[in-house]
This record gives structure tokens, sequence and C-alpha cells, in this order.
């Protein structure tokens, strides 16, 4: 079977005032799939903030633009956080169980690109989040009747 190699495009997931992340998708870039890679793009505007999250597997994230950026993460392994200021051409593995948290500080656009290995992923060659907090959080994609019913508000 042939790889077809040719560059594309990544697909926004999620636009906002404070930035916006894409991901390339497995079913448009069957490469992915099948060599259990994962690949997403952050962008976050000045002030910008990327809300704590969990991902279904490990990943490398690269720093390709920006000098003010802050990274928060909860480390599986101690429960501790740890807080880094990063810059261009900064490196950060985030580790399967890390909850992190991404924030520009800065006057520009701050851009990181992520690739991470897949195979224990909920689908194979691609990222899967798990927002813990704000609208996008878990039960924020249950509707209000639903959630005042459960918890009896």
């Amino acid at each position: 079977m042939e790889l077809d190699l040719t560059p594309k495009a990544a697909q926004p997931l999620f636009e906002g005032d404070g930035g916006c992340y894409y991901i390339w998708l497995s079913s448009q870039v069957p490469v992915l799939a099948k060599t259990n890679v994962g690949a997403a793009h952050l962008v976050l505007h000045p002030g910008g903030l990327a809300l704590p999250h969990y991902g279904d597997c490990s990943k490398v994230g690269y720093v390709v633009e920006g000098t003010n950026g802050v990274v928060g993460m909860i480390l599986p392994s101690t429960g501790k956080e740890v807080v880094l200021k990063l810059k261009q051409g900064d490196i950060v593995p985030v580790p399967i169980g890390a909850v992190p948290w991404w924030f520009n500080d800065g006057d520009s656009d701050f851009k990181i690109i992520y690739l991470g290995e897949t195979s224990n992923a909920l689908v194979p060659g691609e990222f899967t989040y798990f927002i813990l907090g704000g609208v996008l959080g878990l039960l924020g994609s249950f509707s209000s009747e639903l959630i005042s019913k459960v918890y009896n508000f």
C-alpha cells in the first residue's frame, strides 16, 4: 500500500477570542492512523488561555513561535503542579495522565505543534481531549435541565 505524503492543512477543532486549536484528522491524513501518530497545532493570542485538560495519549509540544508562553502541568506521578515559562524552540513533554494548561503572557501569538504516539488513543492517529473546567468542561456537554435534575438544583 502506497502512503500519501502530500501536505495537508490542519482542521480547526476550536476557534475563539483567546486562540485556536487545529488537528490533522486521521480520516484525511491516513498515514497518521497507519503509523499511530497524532498531530495538532495550538495558537494562543495575547492573553489567551487553554483550560486544564486531559489527553488520551502522550505527546511532545514544540514552540514554533512566541517568547512569553506559560505552561502549568499537574504530573500524574507526583500530583504536584509544575509551571514553566516557554519561548520559541522549547520542547515540552506531556505524558499521559498529565493535566496541563497553557497561557500566552506576551504581546504576539504563541504557537505550539504537538506530535504524539496514539496506538492506545480513542481514535488512532488523533488526540482526544477532556476539558476539566469552564463551559467546555465535562458538565458543559449536558443540558441545564439534565444537570439540574441530577444534582437536584
